[in-house]
Order: C-alpha cells, then structure tokens, then sequence
C-alpha cells in the first residue's frame, strides 16, 4: 500500500463512519468465522420484538476499501440479492446471528441489514454504503504466494490509552492495514475485547468480596450485573473504529479476565457466591457477544462447560483454548488452569489435526506460557501490590505448573510425531514480544536434531497504555524480568529474545517454504513494522 493510500485513511474523517448510523442495530455487524462457503454475521438489536433483514450479494472483482465512505466500492453487485430473516433472542441481549451457506469461495460479499418494513428493490442494495467481508479461497492459502496472512491481537483497553495519543489510533492503523490488503482474510482476538473492571469496581465500594449472598441476593445481584456488562460492550463496542473493522474481517475471539474483571481465577475467592454471580453474568454476556462468531467445534455448543474452540484453514491448524472458565489459584486439582475436561478436548483436536497432516499449528493462549519467570510468580503480595494477580496469571506460578509443562510435552511431542511447525499466540500482557521454548529431550527430538523449538508471538495491547508509562512495579518487572532465558525445568528452557513497550497490533503468516511462520508487528510510534520468521522442523 503507498503511503498517500495509508494515510487517508489512519485520517479518516468522521464522515466516513455515517454508514453505521444507517443500520438499525445497537451493536455491530460483526462477521464472525468465514469459510470458503459460510460466513456468519452477529448484531444486536434495539429491541426483540425489532424485525430485521440481513441481504447479501456478491461484488465484482476488484472493488477496494474507500477511505472517504469508509466501505468497499464500488458498490456494483455480481449476482441476485440473497435475503435472511434475522430474529433477535429473547433475554437481556436481544442479538441475532446467522450463518449464510452456499457462498462462492474467494469472493467478496456486500451485504445490510434493514427494518423487514422498509421498501427494497430486488437488484439494489437499500443502503447507499454497505459494509463487505470475503470467504477464503478454495484451495489452500498456506500454499499460496505470501501464505496464509490472518491479524492477531488483543488488550482493547482504550479506557486507559497512553497520555496525549487517541484512544483508536491503533484500530485507524489496523483498518489501514487489513482492509486494504485483501491477502488478510480474518482476524483472530486474543482477549480483553472489554475491561469490565468499572462494574467489579463498583460493585466493592459498597461490598466486601468475601459477603454473604443467599439464593435471592445472588439472582438480583446477576441480573444486575448482566445489564452493566451489557453496557460496557456498547461502550466499546460501539466506537466507528471497531465496528468498523468488525463489520469487514471476519472474527474469532477469546476472552481474558479482564472480559469478567481483573485477575479472575487468581485471587483465590473465586468459589465464594459473590465472585460466582460476576462470573455467571460476565459469562453470559460472552457468550451473546463474542462466542456466536466462534467456529461451532467450540466447548459450550458441545455440551462442556469449557469455550475453547478450533478450527483449520488448510494446512494450518488454530487451537484456542479458554483460560479462565476452570482456572483455580487454589484448588487441589493436578490442572488448576485447563482442567481435565478440556485436555481431552484438545488431545482429541490435536489427533483430527494430525490426521489432516497439517503443517503449522498456532495454539493461542491469552496468556503466553513462555514470559515470565518462575521467581515472579513467587513474589509476595506486599510487594507485588496490585499487580499480585497478574503474576499468578502466569503460566509459571505455581498453581498453573502443571498445565504449562502438560502442554509443553503435549506440544512438543506433537510436533515430533507430525514434522509440525507450533507457535503460540499470546496477549494479556500489555507489551509485545518474541520467543521460544528449547527442549534437548531425546524424546522429542527428530531424526537429525539437536534440539526441539516451539516458538510465541505475543501482540499486546491494542488500546491499553504500556507498562512503563504506567510506573510502579509493574512497569519495574516487565523491563527487569522479561527478557533473557527462564529455566523452567530440566528439559524445557524459555527465551525471550525482544521486548517491546508500546501498544501494538500484529499480522501473521503460514508459508509452505520451511514450513515457516511470518510474525509482522506494528507498533505505535514506528512507521516500519518488524517482522520475524520462525522456521519449522526438517524432515
């Protein structure tokens, strides 16, 4: 893209946004996860009795993205016009989503939604601009010129932005760069699409956390706490930027604590009635605004109480799995942080994985396994202050051991049997990084190999401000206790190799060629992205 292109539109004008006035929604659209044939499409409604028309319809070959209206254009139409009732749920959230069959592969789809009472022609849209998302090719985009490309990032905590800078500068930069490059066919969120810390917050300032609820209490607390976090995902959500993006890229989205309120499942009250309620209500609004975009393989649609999900494109296989539902800094369980419910849902994806031969596996986790060191974890609560929960979070503290050196073997074995490249995915951290995990372990090791190298790529925070403009300890240990190597047991040894302090946002690619991954990080504040590449196993 020349940068005339670029900065038209990191600059767009408010104008360019009045498209999604048109729509008579609260929140979205939002594509979620889009096949070569099938795409699903979420919103909610103003209201449930509101009755609404999703209409769709291919567009010619090269329309582009245009800055001015904000939409792809022109807006000419390739075949007839496809009509969807939409029907919003009952409940608190009154949303709708659906999932649109028989689409052409590779292709570009305008669509709207409108009120079923509005007059409409049967070749025309009924919107002047509309927004577009395109299916994935028919063959394998790994094998294609360039890769697989897919956006990844996480932290959307434009709340708390970094002094003197907008608070979606990030997102102008992210639609600059997605939308305008149609090589990028979805977007992967890896956590904190909201922080609901506000409603926690609240809630203590009148409360203790350890208090009392009987049957009646905890059922008005809930349905209290539903209709609040319902409102921070209109005051997120809602911002032109972010809708913006959501209503062109196809999404798929896993939550952190900061989607329930800071620290959950690391504070060690989790079990009492008043943390249970958060949780149930945060769960709720999850599930109607961020699970119905997810692939159907997730845990809930499957009857587990679990909402990791999965899915492939081709050779490269995505593992998601949810972090927060089981994590328990003090239960007796051997898997305080994935439980066993979910390690068989993952044994059993990664067998289908392998069946399929997949050649690249990104495992995302919204906290990264390899960061931190196991002396922080350990650092006590006088000291660590506020920040105590963040480094129980960690994959290293001492409840979570066993999950981290379980999917380390689990992982690395994997890639041995397969010839399979493995990279995980993080965020939560609020800086960006890279790494890799070393293994010397004859076990995993194949023919001809000195040492087995799982790697991690970690693109936080997209809107929250970083840790040393943020001062105190936190900012402290991040500089002192990130980088470098991190024993983490006699046959598995950490690195992070670089740092970075600034808000951020990523691109990533699968390439055939080494079976390499492509790690392309935009940081705010540097025109160039840096970009790394992490090759796999030879045969």
């Amino acid at each position: 893209m020349d940068t005339d292109t670029w900065s038209r539109i990191v600059n767009m004008g408010e104008s360019s946004f009045d498209w999604i006035d048109e729509i008579p929604v609260s929140l979205g659209p939002v594509v979620g996860h889009t096949t070569t044939t099938t795409s699903k499409i979420w919103v909610r409604a103003r209201r449930t009795s509101d009755a609404l028309v999703l209409r769709y319809a291919p567009a010619f070959h090269g329309v582009t993205f245009d800055p001015v209206q904000g939409v792809f254009g022109p807006q000419q139409l390739a075949g007839p016009i496809t009509e969807v009732d939409l029907d919003p749920r009952q409940g608190v959230f009154p949303y709708a989503s659906v999932t649109l069959t028989g689409l052409c592969p590779d292709t570009r789809y305008f669509y709207e939604i409108v009120k079923a009472d509005r007059e409409r022609r049967h070749d025309a849209m009924a919107l002047a601009r509309t927004p577009s998302f395109r299916t994935l090719p028919a063959g394998d985009p790994v094998l294609e010129a360039g890769g697989l490309r897919f956006a990844f990032f996480s932290c959307n905590g434009i709340h708390r932005r970094p002094s003197g800078q907008p608070a979606t500068a990030m997102w102008r930069r992210l639609i600059a760069q997605t939308l305008s490059d149609e090589a990028i066919r979805f977007a992967v969120l890896g956590g904190d699409q909201v922080y609901a810390d506000s409603v926690r917050d609240a809630w203590l300032a009148d409360n203790h956390r350890s208090g009392e609820l009987d049957e009646e209490q905890q059922e008005a607390l809930y349905q209290e706490l539903v209709v609040q976090y319902g409102r921070i995902y209109m005051a997120w959500w809602r911002r032109p930027e972010i809708r913006t993006f959501m209503a062109h890229t196809p999404c798929v989205m896993m939550w952190d604590d900061h989607d329930i309120y800071d620290g959950w499942g690391s504070h060690g009250d989790e079990h009492l009635a008043p943390q249970q309620v958060f949780f149930r209500a945060a769960a709720t609004a999850f599930d109607a605004h961020q699970m119905p975009s997810n692939p159907d393989t997730n845990g809930k649609r499957r009857g587990h109480s679990h909402r990791a999900f999965h899915f492939r494109v081709g050779k490269a296989g995505f593992l998601v799995p949810d972090l927060r539902t089981t994590r328990r800094v003090n239960t007796s369980r051997v898997s305080a942080l994935i439980g066993d419910e979910q390690w068989r849902y993952i044994d059993e994806v990664l067998d289908d994985f392998g069946a399929a031969g997949i050649s690249h596996l990104f495992v995302v986790t919204s906290v990264p396994p390899i960061y931190a060191d196991r002396w922080l974890s350990g650092v006590p609560q006088w000291m660590a202050g506020a920040e105590h929960d963040d480094l129980l979070d960690q994959w290293a503290s001492r409840a979570n051991r066993n999950d981290q050196l379980r999917m380390f073997g689990t992982l690395l074995e994997f890639r041995r049997k397969h010839g399979c490249n493995v990279l995980f995915l993080g965020g939560d951290v609020h800086a960006a990084c890279k790494g890799r995990l070393v293994s010397k372990n004859s076990e995993f090791l194949r023919d001809g190999e000195r040492e087995a190298v799982l790697y991690e790529a970690v693109s936080s925070a997209i809107g929250y401000a970083p840790p040393q403009l943020l001062g105190g300890f936190g900012g402290w240990m991040m500089k002192q206790h990130i980088e470098g190597e991190h024993v983490i047991s006699p046959d598995y040894t950490g690195f992070i190799d670089e740092s970075h302090f600034a808000r951020n946002f990523s691109i990533l690619g699968a390439e055939a060629r080494k079976r390499a991954f492509r790690f392309q990080l935009h940081v705010e504040g540097r025109d160039t992205p840096t970009v790394y590449y992490f090759t796999g196993p030879c045969d």
